[in-house]
């Protein structure tokens, strides 16, 4: 049962993670069209897709981060899906997803520090892509403690005890109290 609640974990945040990025693309082809348009997601000067997608930490590796998120959660969402119908991923592959997640993880936290610091503007796009990776990594960071053979004995009792949990809330809370103090 716990196996399917991380599957689920997995496959959902992929699918909240493709919809912002694919809406995100759709965002950013239309400033491409319309440099001066408004955008969806823009609310106001802090949250403002356009002030983020025309600058070069949206294209750090020579095209739009959108598209690289689509092909990564595309990904994910394809593993969570034969999780959710009871496949054995081996655990190479787990590892390598995990791994990847990971990147995504450290790039995505990058990537808010510039938002927030250095463009001085968030997209909620990027935000809700970030949300769905942190809960992906969570659900593989269980599935690996889990599986006897990848999961130390510490890694099995930190998930077992729930602390796992607090880490990844703690860690979430702590990003949105650096905005929140950034923008107040």
């Amino acid at each position: 049962m716990r196996q399917r609640w991380l599957s689920l974990t997995i496959t959902l945040g992929a699918a909240v993670g493709l919809v912002a990025s694919f809406i995100e693309i759709i965002e950013y082809i239309a400033l491409i069209k319309h440099p001066h348009t408004a955008l969806a997601c823009d609310l106001n000067s802090v949250f403002s897709c356009t002030n983020v997608l025309t600058r070069w930490q949206s294209s750090v590796f020579g095209f739009p981060n959108p598209i690289m998120c689509v092909i990564f959660f595309t990904f994910i969402f394809a593993l969570g899906l034969a999780l959710l119908t009871g496949a054995q991923l081996a655990r190479g592959l787990r590892m390598t997803m995990h791994g990847i997640s990971l990147f995504f993880l450290g790039f995505g936290l990058w990537y808010l520090e510039q938002n927030t610091f250095a463009i001085r503007a968030l997209c909620i796009l990027c935000m809700i892509c970030y949300a769905g990776l942190i809960a992906i990594n969570a659900a593989l960071l269980r599935m690996h403690a889990d599986d006897t053979a990848a999961g130390s004995t510490a890694c099995r009792r930190l998930t077992r005890g729930g602390a796992d949990a607090f880490g990844w809330l703690l860690f979430a809370a702590l990003i949105a109290f650096v905005m929140i103090l950034r923008f107040a």
